[in-house]
């Protein structure tokens, strides 16, 4: 539904600028002010910002590149991606939750098979158990002694997201 001053529509305009600006024709959510690297973040944000635009063509092109470029063996995306091959292995935990929540929320069956895999995957490595609680680490890298947490990658509302639509209790 459309609002009174036309903030839907804005959004919605400036969430398909996005995607005309860094989404190649081949999915690929690149960076031109940095080298045309591709980050896990972006594509996350990519993700959201195509079902903010209600743009399931560049949603799909998106994960479908990154699913071939950016997955790793443990089910977690790649960091950092540029002349043509993964250059950073590691993960970063924000953008694993936040790709797996798009994923999930959006409604086609084969997407939300790979958010729940992927939510599976942030919770087998990217979390650590401290006081009887699971807290996200920033990777799987981060999750030894001492952790390394980065709070700016927790987002609760995504933590009640996921257990609701994994139906896993630990989220």
């Amino acid at each position: 539904p459309a609002t009174a001053d036309g903030a839907e529509e804005r959004a919605r305009a400036t969430a398909a600028s996005f995607l005309d600006r860094y989404v190649s024709t081949d999915g690929r959510v690149h960076r031109p002010d940095q080298g045309g690297d591709t980050v896990s973040e972006g594509v996350s944000y990519a993700l959201l910002l195509a079902q903010a635009a209600g743009d399931e063509r560049s949603f799909a092109k998106v994960w479908s590149w990154a699913d071939r470029n950016l997955r790793t063996g443990d089910g977690l995306l790649a960091y950092l991606w540029a002349d043509g091959a993964v250059r950073d292995p590691n993960p970063a935990s924000d953008a694993d939750l936040v790709t797996a929540l798009a994923l999930m929320r959006s409604g086609r069956p084969e997407h939300a098979r790979a958010g729940r895999a992927l939510a599976a995957a942030v919770l087998a490595r990217e979390t650590v158990a401290r006081k009887g609680e699971l807290l996200l680490a920033a990777g799987p890298w981060a999750t030894g002694e001492p952790v390394t947490l980065n709070p700016s990658y927790w987002a609760s509302i995504a933590y009640e997201q996921l257990a609701g639509r994994t139906g896993d209790p630990r989220w």
